[in-house]
Parts: structure tokens; sequence; C-alpha cells
């Protein structure tokens, strides 16, 4: 669901697996990146909403450094969708701080 760029399909199987399988270390490890990771986006969106672009752009790399470690944590999975909906929120970032890339 995350290479399809939806985070909160994600979060939901990855649950659902949990929930089978309490105990499994590889599952609350990516369960953790995905919470930590949808954490970031909020504030991301929240910071985009008040106006607050330069720092969204501060908060958009650390998400970027969570989705590489969450890439790690899903072995053989493209996250380039979700990705894609990082680069738009740092598009529209960096047209309000007028620093087009």
């Amino acid at each position: 669901a995350l290479e399809r760029g939806r985070l909160d399909k994600a979060t939901r199987f990855v649950q659902a697996g949990l929930r089978h399988d309490p105990d499994s270390k590889p599952l609350r490890t990516q369960y953790d990146g995905l919470k930590e990771l949808k954490r970031r986006v909020e504030s991301i969106d929240k910071q985009l909403k008040k106006g607050m672009a330069l720092k969204t752009v501060d908060l958009l790399d650390e998400a970027y450094g969570a989705l590489d470690a969450l890439g790690e944590e899903f072995e053989g999975s493209r996250l380039e969708a979700y990705r894609a909906t990082l680069y738009l929120r740092s598009c529209h970032a960096f047209s309000r701080v007028r620093r087009h890339e």
C-alpha cells in the first residue's frame, strides 16, 4: 500500500499483521517507522496550513530521512509513489519561500 502512496492503508496492513503475531519484531519495527513517518507528515501539513514554509522545509528533510529508514525495513519495496507525495509538499513549501528547484 505504501508503494502506491497510501500511508494509512500501509499502517492498517501492518497493524493487522501485529494483531495476528504481536511478538514479531520486524512488524513492530515497520509499524513504529510508519507511525513516525505519519507523525512527521501531519506536522508538515500543519505547518504548510499555517504558512510557515521555512519550518516545513526542515521538516521535509526529516520526513525524507524517515522514509529512507522505512525503505530499509520494507526490503525490496518501491517507495517512489509515497516519495512523490512528499515531493508535492516540498514544491508547495519551496514555492512559498520562492526557492524553486
